[in-house]
């Protein structure tokens, strides 16, 4: 399923998927002619991150105030966003976000902090970023010997 990583200009880590089904899952944005583009989050995605937070749990989301840390604790710690190119500011929107993390002295990758913008839900984007990011976390911990979602309950 996934192929390679990469690094942007701008210091964010790419992901590249090989597979045809990862990639006719790839959701539209706004309209149907943008595809989401994949990658790690950036310190200049920081308010992105703050409008995702606002609309989740009543605006009392903790993604905001666990953002420096994904950043830095980047040997233990994976995120993906989903980004959309924003035609108003010409710039790339983080749309939606999901964080792993490696534990059990590296036995168990758990995979958290699934947020979706709302304009965006109801896409397959949450799902879509849950395999991207169980795939790139299996590339990147190899010995890991489970992935646990605890983005849902049940």
């Amino acid at each position: 399923l996934c192929s390679s990583l990469g690094q942007t200009s701008q210091g964010c880590v790419c992901f590249a998927f090989t597979s045809s089904q990862a990639m006719a899952s790839d959701a539209a944005c706004l309209d149907e002619t943008q595809a989401y583009k994949f990658r790690s989050l950036c310190d200049a995605d920081r308010e992105d991150i703050a409008e995702l937070a606002r609309h989740t749990y009543g605006g009392n989301d903790y993604i905001e105030g666990r953002f420096d840390e994904w950043l830095v604790n980047t040997s233990q710690v994976l995120t993906l966003a989903a980004v959309c190119f924003g035609q108003e500011d010409s710039r790339d929107h983080v749309v939606a976000i999901e964080v792993a993390r490696i534990w059990d002295a590296g036995k168990t990758i758990y995979l958290f902090a699934l947020r979706v913008h709302p304009d965006h839900r109801g896409k397959g984007l949450g799902a879509t970023l849950q395999s991207k990011l169980s795939c790139t976390a299996l590339q990147f911990w190899p010995d890991a010997g489970r992935v646990r979602d605890v983005s849902h309950s049940g």
